[in-house]
């Protein structure tokens, strides 16, 4: 009864033992999956993509940096990748970096891709220039061409790969013929950005990219300036060495930041060097005139070139002299003597009339109209050019005449120093009035010789207040 009673409970203790773990496993779920594919073939290879780009000259030419209304300059480029490089396309785009851009719109440009269908070893025969761009600078924006493949499938300019390869492009910027005067002076410079991606993709959007700029520089010159060199004085004496400017315009303009260069020599147009003769201005007048002196020496004596730039380094105007086109005698129109070394002291060269064409040697007239009627015979303030004061009257400070009269004057009395004076038939100077009783033997013929007529009061020159005065010979025709 006892046996029958354990083993009862051991059955149930065992049922629902295993009852039990089934109970606990409910919530857990196993399986198992497993798969396996082969791929042949594949390989892995990293790669570089190397653009190049290089020009046979460090800006287009000729005279890209003063070019005229029409004028065309030209620019060897050459686009290529290195020997590691993959294949590639490229594209290229204007960039503007400074100067004016209103004159980059105006610019027209042409790029011409030099195919070699043939050896390049059989010269230009073998050579075809396709025009591949034809508009406005700016207007070049991500152009590419169907030529624009490196390797190109057909081109012979260069088809060693061990060094990389290249093309040949022609490029060239043309200044409009009807480009107004208002740009005259003024520059454009920007970059030709070229970028390029692999030839397995449509363009720079995916793959390897790369890119790289040449930068370059356009200059307009002037064929009609505003403002001209008008006289110089290149050899000192009472005047210092000037140099005058003249506006041939009806409005002010002002010159801060323009500059002469003479020789080796830079000469600033600033306020310190137009103090003398106008006033510390850089700013010159309607039809005006601004002279620029620089202290010391800096015009070559006997011959030399003068140019004129703004502040954009474009040249303006210039001019070249040498002793040759000087008058010796100091009498314009009369025949040029080569006889000295040097130009004459106090003597300048000069526009006659201000602003034109011709070029003349009179008397000095810094900051005055240049003329050539008679000798203007001016009395120098020491003051304002840092020379003595003695007069020679005994009276320092004294000006030479006090009134001038509307009377005739003996020139016995007053003397141009620079003058040279042609002796009279008998050999006596007509001028000198040391001998009195030459005076008296010859008294008839030397006051018909020497009388002269005053014409009148003449403007000041420049800054000087003391008197100028203009004489002419009468009725004999001498000139002084």
């Amino acid at each position: 009864m006892i046996k029958e009673s354990l083993l009862k409970i051991v059955c149930l203790i065992l049922i629902i033992s295993f009852n039990w773990s089934g109970l606990l496993a409910i919530d857990e779920t196993f399986a198992f999956f497993s798969n396996t594919e082969n791929s042949a073939d594949n390989i892995f290879q990293a790669g570089v993509l190397d653009m190049t780009a290089r020009s046979g000259q460090n800006n287009f030419t000729p005279n890209a940096e003063n070019m005229m209304h029409g004028e065309q300059v030209n620019r060897d480029i050459y686009i290529g990748k290195s020997a590691s490089s993959l294949d590639l396309k490229h594209n290229v785009s204007f960039e503007f970096i400074d100067g004016d851009i209103d004159l980059c719109d105006q610019l027209d440009l042409k790029i011409s891709y030099d195919h070699y269908h043939g050896p390049v070893s059989e010269g230009y025969i073998n050579r075809d220039m396709r025009l591949t761009y034809n508009g406005k600078l700016s207007d070049l924006v991500n152009y590419t061409n169907n030529d624009f493949e490196i390797p190109h499938p057909d081109d012979e300019f260069d088809t060693n790969s061990s060094d990389g390869i290249e093309q040949w492009f022609y490029y060239s910027i043309i200044l409009p013929n009807d480009i107004a005067d208002s740009f005259q002076g003024k520059s454009c410079n920007f970059n030709f950005v070229y970028e390029s991606w692999q030839t397995n993709f449509p363009d720079s959007s995916q793959g390897f990219t790369d890119e790289e700029k040449l930068e370059n520089t356009i200059k307009v010159g002037y064929w009609n300036p505003q403002v001209v060199l008008n006289e110089f004085l290149p050899n000192a004496g009472v005047y210092p060495e000037f140099i005058e400017l003249y506006n041939k315009t009806n409005s002010s303009i002002n010159l801060d930041g323009f500059y002469i260069i003479a020789g080796n020599n830079r000469i600033d147009v600033n306020s310190a060097n137009t103090q003398t003769y106008s006033d510390g201005l850089t700013t010159i007048a309607s039809s005006g005139w601004l002279v620029i002196t620089a202290g010391g020496d800096l015009l070559d004596d006997a011959s030399g070139t003068l140019i004129l730039y703004n502040p954009n380094d474009v040249e303006v105007d210039s001019y070249t002299y040498n002793v040759p086109d000087y008058n010796v005698n100091n009498t314009p129109g009369e025949l040029n003597s080569t006889s000295s070394s040097s130009i004459p002291i106090d003597k300048s060269y000069a526009r006659i009339p201000d602003g034109s064409s011709n070029w003349v040697d009179p008397f000095p007239t810094p900051g005055a109209p240049n003329t050539l009627e008679n000798k203007n015979i001016e009395i120098i303030s020491p003051e304002v050019l840092g020379t003595s004061t003695d007069d020679g009257t005994g009276d320092e400070g004294d000006p030479l005449f006090d009134e001038i009269g509307e009377e005739d004057m003996d020139m016995g009395d007053f003397v141009d120093p620079l003058d040279t004076v042609t002796p009279s038939e008998d050999g006596l100077n007509p001028l000198d009035g040391d001998d009195e009783e030459e005076d008296e033997d010859n008294g008839d013929e030397q006051e018909e010789d020497i009388n002269f007529e005053i014409e009148g009061e003449v403007p000041p020159i420049g800054k000087l207040e003391d008197p100028i005065i203009t004489v002419t010979p009468v009725e004999d025709g001498l000139e002084g």
